[in-house]
C-alpha cells in the first residue's frame, strides 16, 4: 500500500484550537514533528492512530486512481467525493462486521438488529436520531480503555522489529518518521485485545499524554470518571435499571451483576451505591449474552450502534436511497 504518509503539521502555526496537548517531538530529535489530519493532531496521540490514518488515507487514494481510469472525465472533487464513500462504506463494514461482533456478541448483535445482511438492503428509518447518546459518549464506548495495552510491537519485514511503551510514545512520531507505519499495523493485528474489566494499564492511569518536557500524572479512568458527572449522566444502577429491568434496592442486589469482591471495594469507595459512576460499574459487571460486555454496557453500546446504522441515511447496506450502492457491485466489493 505504499510508503506515503500523510502532510506534515506546522506547529505552532497550524496548531487546531481544539487540540488537548502540543506536539510531544524527540528531545534528540525536534524536527521530526507531528501529522496534519483531520482532527487537528489528535491522529498523533500515539503511533499506533497515526498508522490507522496513514492506512486509511492510502486506501483513499488506491480507490480515487482506479476511479480516474474507469472515469477519465470525472474531476478532482468528484473522484475524492466517491472514493471518500467507497472507504466509508469499507470502514462501516468491519464496525458492523468484525469489531461488533467480537464486541457484543451473536446474541446481541442479532437482538440489535446490527449483522451484516447476506443479501439485499437494510432500510433507512429517518425517525431515528443518529446522534451519539450522552451515557455512550462519556462512559460505555470507552469500556475500550480497559482494553488499551502497554507494550506495542512493531512488526517488519525489511528492518528489524522491535516493541515500545505507549507511555513513551504519546504525540511523539520518530517510529512513524522512521517508516515503521507498517510495521504498526502489524503489531496491533498480531496483538490479541486485553479484557473489559476494572483494570487499565499504568501508561493510561499514570503517563497519559506524558511529555519529557512538562512531566504530570493524567489519570484517564479518572478523567472517564469526572467527564460523566460534569455531563450529568446519571448513576450505574439507573441505567442497570433502565437495561434489565432489575431494580437495585441494597448493596448486596448488585451481587447478581457484580463480583462480590468487587462490590466491597466499591462499598468502601461510595458512600451510597447510587453514587456508583457509570463507567466504574459497567466494567465491573459480569459478561452477559456471550458477549465481552456486562448487561449494561452490552445494552448501551448496543442501542448506540442500531441508532447510527438505522439513522444513517448514507449507510452503506440501506436501499432506495440517492447514494445506495448497486446490490450486485457492493457483495463484490465489500465481501
Amino acid at each position: 500500500m505504499g510508503n506515503d504518509t500523510l502532510p506534515v503539521r506546522r506547529l505552532p502555526k497550524e496548531q487546531d484550537t481544539l487540540d488537548l496537548t502540543p506536539c510531544n517531538e524527540p528531545l534528540s530529535n525536534p524536527q521530526l514533528t507531528c501529522y496534519h489530519t483531520g482532527d487537528g493532531i489528535r491522529g498523533n496521540q500515539q503511533p499506533g492512530i497515526n498508522s490507522i490514518h496513514i492506512m486509511l488515507r492510502r486506501r483513499h487514494n488506491m480507490h480515487a486512481k482506479q476511479l480516474a481510469i474507469i472515469n477519465p472525465h470525472w474531476d478532482d472533487e468528484i473522484l475524492f467525493q466517491e472514493a471518500r464513500r467507497l472507504l466509508i462504506a469499507e470502514v462501516q463494514n468491519i464496525h458492523f462486521g468484525e469489531y461488533m461482533p467480537s464486541i457484543l456478541g451473536e446474541k446481541l448483535m442479532k437482538y440489535f438488529d446490527l449483522e451484516i445482511l447476506p443479501d439485499g438492503y437494510s432500510k433507512y428509518d429517518p425517525t431515528i436520531d443518529p446522534s451519539t447518546i450522552q451515557s455512550v459518549g462519556v462512559a460505555s464506548l470507552r469500556m475500550g480503555h480497559s482494553q488499551v495495552f502497554s507494550v506495542f510491537n512493531v512488526i517488519n519485514k525489511q528492518t528489524p522489529s522491535y516493541s515500545f511503551l505507549l507511555r513513551n510514545k504519546f504525540f511523539e512520531m520518530s517510529d512513524i518518521w522512521a517508516g515503521n507505519a507498517n510495521g504498526v499495523l502489524r503489531g496491533l493485528v498480531e496483538e490479541p485485545d486485553n479484557a473489559v474489566d476494572q483494570f487499565v494499564v499504568s501508561d493510561v492511569k499514570n503517563f497519559l499524554f506524558f511529555n519529557p518536557r512538562n512531566p504530570q500524572i493524567i489519570d484517564l479512568p479518572a478523567i472517564n470518571t469526572n467527564r460523566g458527572r460534569e455531563h450529568g449522566v446519571p448513576a450505574y444502577v439507573y441505567f442497570l435499571e433502565y437495561c434489565t429491568g432489575y431494580q437495585i434496592k441494597n448493596w448486596q442486589d448488585l451481587t447478581r451483576f457484580i463480583p462480590d469482591r468487587r462490590v466491597k471495594e466499591l462499598k468502601a469507595i461510595y458512600a451510597d451505591f447510587r453514587d456508583i459512576d457509570l463507567f466504574i460499574g459497567g466494567l465491573s459487571e459480569n459478561k452477559a449474552f456471550g458477549s465481552i460486555l456486562g448487561p449494561t454496557f452490552g445494552c448501551l453500546n448496543g442501542i448506540q450502534f442500531h441508532h447510527w446504522k438505522f439513522g444513517d441515511r448514507f449507510y452503506f447496506e440501506h436501499g432506495g436511497e440517492a447514494g445506495s450502492f448497486n446490490i450486485g457491485n457492493m457483495i463484490r466489493f465489500f465481501f
